[in-house]
């Protein structure tokens, strides 16, 4: 008798589906399992973009606001970025000036501060028209009115504004120039005139300086033009595609920047580091690092203010010297104060040449509370400032001149 092979057994019509299904392998999840890990990296995955896009946006208010504004100028250099600001602050370099206000910049609002032409205002045409006087404002970052935000706040707007309100006789309009720049010496006093403002053909010229000068001294090695102080003004190449485009992120910059050397933000990027002797020496038969003896053989500050007050003569226009002034609540030390107080008294000894008058310009003009630091000025003091400089453009330019000369 022989065994028979059972049969296999079908499921019946009866039985459930769920029952019909094969079960899972060892190695396959469940659904379930799958879907709630790829959800959580979903959300992972977006809450890194989401605080990458914060941390961006708060980085791009650093730069604006905050302390990343000291390296916005490596930051556009390095990026290959046509900044107006890519350099020493509000400037840029010059082959023959050294440096100048950055054409084109504008204020924290938007509104253009610096004209196309170089200098902080409204841009005046150069050739000159019949009946508007012409003034000229030269001097460092106190004549461009440093930290005052906007250019009609500054000095020289004040003072269009009061000659406006007033024309002197013989005139009928005014244009006044603010050809200030920030952390200027007489060097660049002198050479902005000679290259640039004199093809503009003031009438009168206001030249307000002496203090930036006076830290020349004391620091060896001096030469006579200052380049055992200054130096260029240059930023350093560009950095390859790849990373110009890394540098469009200010969170990237950053973290970035700090490690990458560069020129630090402010007059630092025209100063040479500390006791470091500059390329040529002048004078082999001197001591060079006696800056104080040299600054009495070859005194700079006049030699190149005599220089432009011949140019400014030559060119038949009348100058107004303005002395230096600080707070005098600010403490100097002995040796700049006492320099200040040289130059001062240089610019009152020239102020006996013909064609050219001194404006003394006590400290007291300024009322305490408008002085934003040791020399810069409020927007109310400089209206101040203007105020007491107006009579004395005034009676220069009321002087006999025919408008039609220039």
């Amino acid at each position: 008798m022989s065994e028979s092979t059972p049969e296999p057994t079908l499921p019946s019509a009866e039985t459930p589906d769920d029952l019909r299904k094969v079960a899972p392998g060892p190695g396959s999840p469940p659904d379930q399992p799958r879907r709630s890990r790829r959800l959580k990296l979903i959300a992972v995955a977006a809450g890194l973009v989401v605080g990458l896009v914060l941390a961006e946006a708060v980085a791009r208010m650093v730069f604006v606001h905050g302390p990343g504004r000291s390296l916005e100028p490596l930051r556009a250099a390095l990026a290959g970025e046509l900044l107006p600001a890519a350099a020493f602050q509000r400037c840029i370099a010059q082959p023959y000036l050294l440096y100048a206000p950055a054409p084109g910049q504008r204020t924290k609002t938007g509104e253009i501060d610096h004209n196309l032409s170089g200098y902080r205002g409204r841009p005046v045409p150069l050739k000159r028209s019949p009946g508007t006087a012409r003034v000229l404002c030269l001097g460092g970052s106190t004549t461009y009115c440093w930290r005052v935000e906007t250019a009609d706040q500054a000095y020289p707007a004040r003072l269009q504004e009061l000659l406006e309100a007033r024309l002197p006789t013989g005139w009928s309009n005014i244009e006044v120039i603010n050809a200030g720049i920030p952390f200027g010496t007489s060097a660049e006093l002198l050479t902005h005139y000679h290259f640039k403002f004199h093809y503009f053909r003031p009438d009168v010229v206001i030249i307000h300086t002496g203090g930036n000068d006076a830290l020349a001294a004391g620091r060896g090695h001096y030469h006579p033009d200052y380049s055992h102080w200054r130096r260029p003004l240059a930023l350093p190449d560009p950095w390859a595609p790849a990373g110009r485009r890394l540098l469009q992120s200010r969170l990237a910059s950053l973290i970035l920047l700090p490690f990458v050397g560069g020129n630090p933000r402010g007059s630092q990027a025209l100063e040479r580091p500390a006791d470091t002797p500059p390329e040529i020496t002048w004078f082999p038969d001197t001591d060079d690092t006696s800056a104080a003896s040299d600054t009495e053989r070859f005194p700079a500050f006049q030699h190149n203010i005599e220089s432009l007050l011949d140019l400014i003569a030559a060119d038949g226009a009348r100058t107004l010297l303005v002395p230096f002034r600080l707070d005098p609540l600010h403490a100097l030390s002995a040796e700049e104060s006492d320099q200040i107080r040289r130059h001062a008294g240089i610019l009152e000894s020239l102020g006996d040449r013909d064609r050219v008058a001194i404006a003394p310009f006590p400290d007291s003009t300024i009322s305490p509370g408008n002085w934003l630091d040791d020399c810069h000025l409020t927007p109310a003091g400089c209206r101040e400032k203007a105020t007491y400089l107006e009579p004395f453009v005034r009676k220069l330019l009321e002087r006999p001149a025919a408008p039609g000369d220039h």
